[in-house]
């Protein structure tokens, strides 16, 4: 159970940082573009804004899920190691 929670948690973690990464340098490039085009007319701005409440849930909810989840559909004792007399 544990184990189902860290790998969650863990992949978790990585898709926020795997999809925030590419999108800020994306935001970040296009308001680089946005300025080079702004002195011919144009006014429209790009803005990055963080859905922190979402990626908060989504850190949150996601690993305990999986680990409720692991919970209900695994052995609560493991079999034992001795040999039977």
């Amino acid at each position: 159970m544990s184990r189902a929670g860290v790998i969650a948690g863990i992949g978790t973690l990585l898709g926020v940082v795997a999809g925030f990464l590419p999108s800020f340098a994306w935001v970040h490039s296009q308001r680089r573009f946005d300025i080079i085009t702004l002195s011919s007319g144009s006014d429209t701005r790009m803005h990055f804004v963080v859905p922190w409440m979402l990626l908060l849930v989504t850190v949150i909810v996601v690993p305990t899920v999986a680990t409720l989840i692991a919970g209900l559909f695994s052995r609560s004792r493991l079999p034992s190691e001795r040999p039977g007399d």
